[in-house]
């Protein structure tokens, strides 16, 4: 009976075991591979007594006299002991705890108490203390700047702060505070870990994003934002303490780009880093010296108590730029030309100080360079009315606002009309009949210049054109054009010249070019070349407003000309007196010498028109003969072309009756 319980007893054991296999097994094949040594184990450790057990039930050789059971329970303890012992060292807190050491993160746990329970090795090297030492102290105590911001965040304020430090190097370093808080299952608080990232080199590029937007990259100079936003601070000071003054000078380099030119720009660029290095040099720590770009500078003058201050500073900068610079084995002179805009309360916008200091520099341009000028609000009212001018400009050749008028070259010995000068008009709107000193300049200054210029030359001759086809006795006049320096320097000016004059059906030798002797001297190669390209269509050259230039003669010698036009300048001084007449003389007797034909500009008086027949000038133009006309006024001149001005009503000779009626000088 025993006997049967007994075996009942391992039946019902082994049924267990078999039971408790089935799960285990069922459970591995729904786990992950990962964790299958796990579930081996246990089965191992299930398997060995009933192995034992089931040789103890019918002995099986050759052990059939020993009880494996004793064996079998030790070996089942070591199985069920590395089990237990895998189970509680996991890999996982094993991990994490070799990342944390390994970390270049410093961390730190602290308990509720705010007491330090773990940290890492770089943590200990922040502090500058071993972990023996940090465990168990009050954060306040191992590290202030840190219980600070930890207790920061813990009142509500961001997660994260930006923590500088003075680490084991020279230089400080930036580190990224996180808070994270350990809580139980109930959402209590049981402690705080908290990390710190180094983040020196994210806040280095920052900072140098930050500079590079506000400085110039060159000179190392505020650029324009930093500048406008100082110029703001100060405005907002001078509303609010009246006493309080500035004052603001614009700088531009003088010439700057003849460096350019003839050194190159790397010499330019260092002469603009030894300029904004004399600027700093020569100002006080509280102004500011900013770069705008190219050569442009402008210092803010903080703390003035008086206008002479302004002055006085603009003078010293002068001063500091005077002296020469040595740039890359060059000895390079420069002067500047200052604009000041003292500032008070009544600017509304930093930007309207810097425009009138920018107005006060161009005025200082203006009055030959080298030179400062305080702005005043008669240059706002000019600067306003230039700016209208230029709108009205830009719009004036599609809106055909502009008129070409003829003034007649006259042979002076008999008077035979010899062609015409087309002279350019602008048709205001508003304004009237503008003269082309009133927007000439401003042309060129802003490129319209081109093509207005362009426009004229193909109005001129189809103009001409126009003449000799309704009256063929024309086919000898000539047509003279004015040329400007940027459309002589243009690449595409001969292919547009025999455009024109294929269009409109003129003869070559029927065109007269007229070219300022400064343009020619100024920009000598260029130049030299064009006009020979152009007399080389068959096109006459002449040079226009000759001795007025600063090296006339050297242009005979450099330049291949076909007349030379004398300035009226030179003609109206002849009234003078006699050196004024020799002058004229030694002109004329130059021209012969090189068979040069000459004509006379500006002849206005009878007597002039004397004294240049006396002195055997060939050809003159001037408002003696006629004022420039519109072609609709030159009727009796083209009806009457080829005869003298005395069989056309007009004076050859002061003793003419009609002499007087012209003698007074009207502007054209």
């Amino acid at each position: 009976c025993f006997s049967l319980v007994k075996v009942h007893n391992r039946l019902y054991a082994y049924f267990l075991i078999a039971v408790g296999i089935y799960y285990l097994l069922h459970l591995k094949q729904r786990s992950h591979e990962y964790f299958s040594g796990r579930f081996l184990i246990l089965i191992s450790a299930c398997l060995v007594p009933a192995a034992a057990g089931l040789h103890d039930l019918f002995r099986f050789p050759p052990l059939a006299n020993f009880d494996l059971t004793p064996a079998a329970f030790g070996v089942t303890s070591v199985l069920l002991g590395a089990f237990f012992a895998y189970w509680h060292q996991d890999i996982v807190p094993l991990a994490r705890g070799v990342v944390l050491e390994s970390m270049n993160d410093a961390v730190l746990v602290i308990n509720a108490h705010q007491r330090i329970v773990d940290l890492n090795p770089i943590a200990s090297r922040l502090i500058g203390r071993s972990d023996r030492e940090l465990l168990g102290l009050r954060l306040a105590d191992a590290w202030p700047e840190v219980a600070r911001l930890v207790a920061e965040q813990a009142s509500g304020h961001p997660s994260s702060a930006v923590l500088r430090l003075n680490g084991e190097t020279p230089e400080t370093r930036a580190y990224d505070l996180r808070v994270s808080p350990i809580r139980a299952r109930d959402g209590a608080v049981l402690g705080q870990v908290v990390v710190l990232r180094d983040i020196s080199e994210r806040v280095r590029a920052e900072e140098r994003l930050r500079h590079e937007a506000l400085h110039d990259a060159l000179t190392g100079l505020p650029n324009r934002n930093l500048l406008m936003d100082r110029l703001e601070h100060a405005l907002q000071r001078a509303r609010r303490h009246p006493e309080y003054g500035f004052a603001v000078l614009f700088m531009d380099l003088d010439r700057f780009k003849v460096v350019n030119d003839s050194l190159g720009h790397s010499v330019g660029d260092e002469l603009l880093v030894q300029v904004a290095r004399r600027l700093r040099d020569c100002l006080r720590q509280v102004d500011t010296v900013a770069r705008l770009g190219g050569d442009e500078f402008v210092v803010v003058l903080d703390q003035i108590a008086h206008p002479h201050e302004a002055v006085q500073a603009a003078e010293r900068i002068r001063e500091a730029l005077s002296a020469p610079f040595r740039v890359s084995g060059h000895e390079v002179y420069t002067s500047v030309s200052i604009g000041i805009a003292l500032a008070d309360s009544t600017y509304a916008r930093s930007e309207d100080l810097l425009r009138n200091a920018d107005i006060a520099m161009y005025r200082a341009k203006a009055l030959g360079r080298d030179r400062c000028v305080v702005f005043d609000t008669a240059m706002h009212a000019r600067a306003m009315a230039l700016w209208h001018l230029e709108n009205d400009l830009r719009q004036a050749l599609e809106r055909q606002q502009f008129r070409l008028y003829y003034q007649p070259v006259v042979r002076l010995q008999d008077g035979v009309i010899t062609g015409f000068e087309a002279l350019l008009r602008w048709e205001h709107p508003v304004r009237g009949l503008l003269q082309p000193a009133e927007f000439l300049p401003l042309a060129e200054e802003t490129g319209l210049v081109v093509p207005l210029g362009n426009w004229a030359l193909k109005q001129a001759c189809g103009q001409m054109s126009e003449w000799t086809r309704q009256r063929p006795a024309l086919k000898d006049l000539t047509i003279s054009v004015n040329l400007s320096r940027q459309q002589l320097l243009q690449p595409d000016l001969v292919p547009l010249v025999k455009t024109t004059l294929e269009e409109t059906g003129l003869e070559p030798h029927r065109l007269h070019l007229e070219v300022t002797e400064q343009v020619m001297l100024e920009d000598a190669f260029p130049a030299r070349q064009a006009i020979q390209d152009l007399r080389a269509l068959g096109i006459a050259v002449h040079i226009d407003d000759f001795g007025i230039g600063y090296s006339s003669l050297s242009v005979f010698h450099r330049f291949p000309v076909d007349v030379i036009k004398i300035d009226r300048t030179f003609i109206q001084r002849m009234d003078g007196g006699q050196q004024e007449r020799e002058i004229v003389r030694t002109m004329l007797a130059l021209a012969q010498a090189l068979r040069i034909p000459v004509i006379a500009e500006g002849i206005e008086t009878g007597e002039q028109l004397e004294v240049l027949q006396t002195l055997d000038c060939p050809y003159g133009q001037g408002l003696l003969f006629q004022v420039p006309s519109p072609p609709e006024h030159l009727e009796p001149w083209l009806l009457n072309a080829g005869e003298t001005l005395h069989a056309m009503g007009w004076p050859a000779h002061p003793s003419h009756p009609g002499a007087q009626r012209d003698s007074s000088p009207r502007r054209v």
